[in-house]
């Protein structure tokens, strides 16, 4: 299974990314329903959260054209996928805990708007950090990949043997994505940027 990570759809050289996708990932910050809809277009499935600055529309056309997995677990392909947005995030991890303790799933992926706490959580303000820490209860779970939009620099890297991906912006300069190939119970990424 072939999943683009994307934070951020509001520009227009991304068209060229979404081939031979799978799932399109959406990590927050989309810019506009309508362009939401067309990178929906380009690829088989949409899954996906809204960002802290998305609107309760943005929510409602991600879950319209896909599947919106705040608090939720969606199972496309043999995989699953659970998220936390933006907007409500301690809420969203609570419900997906109740969820995934019903579920039980063998392996599913995190996506989510925020970081982790110390997790690729910096920001600009002097002591401040950005992270969730009731985010960390969820890796109980033992996700194989944690996908988070919201993190300074694009990139890969493991954490007791968790995947974690940041996929940067596409609506920043260099404009930057993820490539998520699943098979099989095994995880691989990459980030990408483009000036």
């Amino acid at each position: 299974m072939r999943i683009i990570a994307v934070r951020g759809l509001d520009r227009a050289s991304w068209k060229s990314i979404f081939r031979d996708c799978d799932v399109l990932l959406i990590l927050g910050d989309v810019g506009s329903a309508r362009v939401l809809e067309e990178a929906a277009a380009l690829c088989k499935v949409v899954v996906g959260v809204a960002g802290r600055s998305d609107d309760h529309h943005i929510a409602r056309v991600i879950d319209s054209i896909g599947y919106l997995v705040e608090g939720h677990l969606a199972y496309i392909d043999g995989l699953y996928f659970g998220g936390i947005g933006g907007r409500e995030p301690v809420a969203n991890i609570y419900s997906l805990l109740r969820e995934l303790g019903e579920v039980k799933p063998r392996s599913f992926i995190l996506a989510t708007y925020y970081p982790p706490y110390m997790v690729m959580d910096y920001s600009t303000l002097p002591g401040a950090r950005r992270g969730l820490l009731e985010l960390h209860k969820l890796y109980q779970y033992k996700p194989l990949a944690v996908v988070i939009g919201e993190c300074m620099c694009p990139g890969t890297f493991y954490i007791d043997g968790i995947l974690h991906v940041c996929p940067g912006s596409l609506a920043t300069r260099p404009s930057c994505y993820s490539v998520i190939e699943a098979s099989s119970g095994i995880v691989t990424a990459r980030v990408a940027c483009e000036v």
